[in-house]
């Protein structure tokens, strides 16, 4: 399993002294009442790591903490000062039908949120994305759409709500949180794939609480998302809470779309990755990810514009990718070349309105790739096996004496003895090596990466750098660079 990400962007308010539950995604209000209004209920099993935000402290500092089904989860932070501050030695390990949050507890001043960061592991690599709020739906026979991600909003139109989609593979779930429910007729919920009902969850009436359907849903790139709901008869109470989706990818990508209203008359200033919130200092929007990919496709829309402007996706401060948006209500994009960054990087937005007259954002966001190695299945009768996820990714588990085996484009993978075949690589090539002797051994592997190229590396030699590698050990390194010799040592996870 490779860690994804998952954001909350927002907050809507600052945080007072109270216990505060929270959302994993979307948008966070107070909500010092039932965890029940914010909790995900998982339909498969999960593995939740890297908890932690963004906030102003107060005095005493805010204690953010994972709920694990209603009880105290692993993950623990405390929020200590202006600065990004997160849980890197807990994680939570969930299984079908447990619930998942988070809670803030505020003993003394306020803190105002900016975002929440952290990982998600499961069998099929995706994340959690999720439209909150709460609005009433008591129009009779009534249709409206839901954006994918951000705020929970009930639109007349399904132009606005829509997400164009180039990470998503397929979905496997949707779950909607009823709080108030007095209709006498059913109301259908449906997640829309180019306008198409594909996935279809039924409200029943007087039925509260959180609502699941699952299935597998095939998305392509260019496709369009959004909800679409229908009311029956009737204009009873209808109050619905979070519009949640279980979205992943065969190729490791991911989309982080956010839905909203971000509304400027002239100006700059920055928005946070995943978000859609107006900050006039970057340090408030800038998301670390945590680990490796490359960033690309920068898309937005505005309901309403009046001259041109620009936005820029930022890494550490420094515009990486730019796109023009020169009036109307166009759904603008950009394709450029992806953007590479590392598990330290930071990513944020900024805009520059100043030349506008007007301007109302609602749909930001980006889609991102990992290249982190992840661990998986490989063979032990001298031949590695490259995993299938993604082009830049691949493991292998406890080869002994093998050779080089089949790997995807990009990907060169051997055994703890193995010989490259010497071919020439490019930048972003991955070299997996597999340690799988006795645990406690000391090993030697010699590394000698591509023809061309001046990198070499010893790792568990004899002469006075010996290392103790157990079984599975793994080795990876990557190219960083575009000539010889740019070669990094890469995280791996086993």
């Amino acid at each position: 399993m490779a860690k994804a990400l998952v954001l909350c962007s927002r907050f809507s308010t600052s945080f007072g002294i109270t216990t505060h539950n929270l959302r994993a995604a979307g948008i966070n209000a107070l909500s010092a009442g039932t965890e029940d209004l914010v909790k995900l209920v998982l339909q498969e099993g999960a593995v939740f790591s890297r908890l932690g935000g963004y906030l102003t402290a107060s005095s005493p500092n805010p204690v953010l903490s994972s709920r694990a089904n209603a009880a105290a989860g692993a993950q623990s932070v405390t929020i200590t000062g202006l600065a990004f501050v997160e849980d890197t030695v807990n994680s939570d390990t969930m299984i079908s039908g447990q619930s998942y949050n988070m809670r803030m507890v505020v003993s003394a001043g306020a803190s105002t949120g900016y975002f929440i960061r952290q990982h998600v592991e499961m069998t099929d690599y995706g994340t959690f994305l999720m439209a909150t709020g709460s609005v009433n739906f008591n129009t009779a026979s009534a249709t409206r759409y839901i954006p994918i991600s951000g705020e929970l909003s009930l639109n007349s139109g399904g132009v606005f709500p829509e997400w164009k989609n180039y990470g998503f593979t397929h979905c496997t779930m949707i779950q909607l949180t009823v709080s108030s429910n007095l209709r006498t007729t059913n109301t259908l919920l449906h997640l829309q794939v180019n306008g198409t009902n594909q996935l279809t969850l039924t409200i029943p009436p007087a039925t509260t609480g959180v609502l699941t359907q699952t299935g597998n849903v095939a998305i392509a790139p260019g496709d369009t998302l959004r909800y679409q709901i229908v009311n029956g008869t009737g204009s009873e109470t209808l109050t619905l809470i979070n519009v949640t989706g279980g979205f992943k990818s065969t190729a490791s990508r991911l989309d982080f779309p956010f839905n909203g209203s971000l509304t400027h008359a002239g100006g700059t200033g920055y928005i946070p990755f995943g978000g859609l919130t107006a900050r006039t200092n970057e340090v408030q929007a800038r998301v670390p990810i945590g680990y490796s990919g490359k960033v690309s496709n920068i898309r937005a829309r505005f309901s309403s514009i009046v001259g041109t402007g620009a936005l820029y996706l930022r890494k550490n401060g420094v515009r990486v990718i730019s796109l023009n948006v020169v009036g109307g209500t166009t759904f603008y994009e950009e394709s450029a070349t992806p953007v590479d960054f590392s598990d330290t990087d930071e990513l944020s937005y900024e805009y520059d309105f100043s030349s506008l007259t007007s301007a109302t954002l609602i749909t930001l966001g980006a889609t991102i790739e990992a290249t982190n190695i992840v661990s998986g299945a490989g063979t032990a009768s001298g031949s590695s096996a490259a995993a299938a996820v993604a082009p830049t990714i691949s493991s292998s588990v406890g080869l002994a004496e093998g050779t080089s085996g089949a790997a995807a484009a990009g990907v060169h993978v051997m055994g703890a003895q193995g010989t490259s075949a010497g071919s020439s690589t490019v930048e972003g090539d991955i070299f997996v090596f597999s340690i799988g002797y006795t645990a406690g051994s000391v090993n030697c592997l010699a590394v000698v990466l591509a023809v061309g190229t001046t990198f070499s590396q010893a790792v568990g030699t004899s002469e006075g750098s010996s290392e103790v590698l157990g079984i599975g050990k793994q080795v990876g390194w990557r190219r960083s660079g575009a000539v010889s010799g740019g070669w990094t040592q890469q995280e791996v996870e086993v």
